[in-house]
């Protein structure tokens, strides 16, 4: 991701039997099963091949409306898809945000004092890291809100196969984040960390939430759209390891509250 953008991204993974959690940046994401090569070369691990990751189930062009069930688990997400025959997941917040879902939309709010953000993540079925959004035209969703001393500006990122760091490269670096496995093809141009690794990097958008509860604001995203990436500009759509919408912050901001909603949240028809 954006050296500028640091966040963490809360991933569960659930195989045919338990599931597990664990954390991980938008920097490491998934890959294409049929895909070879990479993004750079260079010199000893920095350099090795990365990895191009499994595919995961086809995604459906609605993800969620975040209707409330209170007999389906707890009141921070709601569940999307259907596990094993589609993409299916969830949502989380992280660090300064938490969210709520029982208003039957994703409601986020906190007191922004870091780097904070919220973002969905992606069963992983049969090792599944990367998802396949070709079929569609890009990204929608409704929002409104406020976003005190920002300028009600939000940014949403996408990392993508080829944009996201070797987890070989960072293994290089020292990093004691990555199991070394994470998909990613790009090879950083220097830097030294996750956080730190000029030439990689995610493509984002940014944008002001002007919607209002009684006019709610609808964002809809082509993926020519997303702007920024290295070392592609753009996204790929088929290759999509991670959706996430970060909050602005600096080191020494002072701190500004947030509470925003979402909702209808899919993807855009072709």
């Amino acid at each position: 991701m954006n050296a500028n953008l640091r966040a963490m991204i809360i991933v569960v993974g659930c195989g045919l039997g338990a599931c597990t959690t664990q954390e991980v940046t938008p920097d490491g994401g998934g890959g294409n099963a049929g895909s070879s090569g990479s993004a750079g070369t260079g010199g000893g691990a920095g350099g090795s091949q990365g990895n191009p990751g499994v595919l995961c189930l086809p995604p459906d062009q609605v993800l969620t409306n975040f209707t409330y069930d209170a007999d389906a688990g707890g009141t921070d997400q709601v569940r999307f898809g259907t596990f094993g025959t589609s993409l299916s997941g969830g949502q989380s917040a992280y660090t300064s945000l938490t969210g709520n879902v029982t208003g039957n939309d994703w409601h986020l709010t906190g007191t922004i004092m870091d780097y904070s953000g919220f973002n969905l993540y992606f069963d992983v079925v049969n090792g599944c890291n990367m998802v396949d959004a070709s079929a569609y035209a890009g990204i929608t969703f409704t929002i409104w809100g406020t976003l005190g001393g920002t300028g009600n500006m939000i940014t949403m990122g996408m990392s993508t196969l080829r944009n996201a760091v070797k987890a070989p490269w960072l293994l290089s670096v020292g990093d004691t984040m990555t199991t070394g496995t994470e998909p990613g093809l790009c090879t950083p141009a220097s830097g030294n960390s996750r956080y730190y690794h000029p030439g990689c990097g995610d493509a984002t958008y940014t944008f002001a939430v002007t919607g209002t509860q009684a006019a709610p604001q609808t964002v809809s995203v082509p993926w020519n759209t997303f702007m920024g990436g290295m070392p592609q500009a753009g996204v790929t759509p088929s290759e999509i390891l991670s959706v996430y919408w970060n909050v602005t912050w600096a080191p020494g901001a002072a701190p500004y509250p947030v509470d925003i909603h979402i909702d209808n949240l899919a993807f855009i028809p072709k």
